[in-house]
This record gives structure tokens, C-alpha cells and sequence, in this order.
């Protein structure tokens, strides 16, 4: 999963990303084929990369990207899923004047 959230009037190397508001901009899973297999899979084993597409519209401004991959292979016992969040900062150019909905906060 990957999600956006903007710095607003602060630089994103000032940023508090405890009070963040995240909007989603993409999500793998399952893959569609019927084998079984989950898109991570390839990411893990393969070593194989991982391309988003940032939203167009987006309103100038530092972003911070959080991706995460979530492995649910001990997922059937409480406390089994394993969360491997990263995060980046990037810095949108342009006249866009989207405001992303809906957000959520992490944890949350």
C-alpha cells in the first residue's frame, strides 16, 4: 500500500508526521492471474521493483510517501502480520490544486 500526506506550511525535514492526514494512492494484492500468488512475493523473492504513479492534480508542496508492504504469512495466529513501512519526501511542482479524500491517520 502507498500513501501520501502533505508537509503543509512546514518543511518536510521540520515535519511532525504523528498528526499527518494520509490518503491512499495505490494498493497491490492478490494477484488477478488465479495462481495464488501476492504481488509482494515478487518484491521479497524476485527482487523485483515497485513503480507508483503520484497523483496528477496534487497542489504544490513537500509530501512525505509512506509505502508499506504487509506480510500475511503468520497472519493466522494473533500478532502474526508483519508491517514494513518506509518513507520518502518529495517536493510536487505545478499548478494543481487537488485535495486528496478521503485521509487517515497512523496508527489508526
Amino acid at each position: 500500500m502507498t500513501y501520501m500526506a502533505p508537509c503543509g506550511n512546514t518543511p518536510c525535514t521540520d515535519f511532525d508526521p504523528s498528526g499527518a492526514k494520509w490518503f491512499k494512492i495505490d494498493e497491490l494484492g492478490l494477484k488477478p492471474d488465479g495462481s495464488g500468488d501476492w504481488f509482494q512475493n515478487d518484491i521479497m523473492t524476485a527482487g523485483d521493483s515497485f513503480d507508483v504513479t503520484l497523483p496528477q492534480n496534487l497542489a504544490p508542496g513537500g509530501y512525505l510517501i509512506r509505502h508499506e508492504i504487509i506480510a500475511l504469512h503468520l497472519a493466522t495466529e494473533m500478532g502474526g502480520a508483519e508491517f514494513y513501512p518506509m518513507c520518502t519526501q518529495v517536493m510536487i511542482q505545478g499548478s494543481g490544486n487537488g485535495v486528496p479524500s478521503p485521509t487517515v491517520s497512523f496508527p489508526g
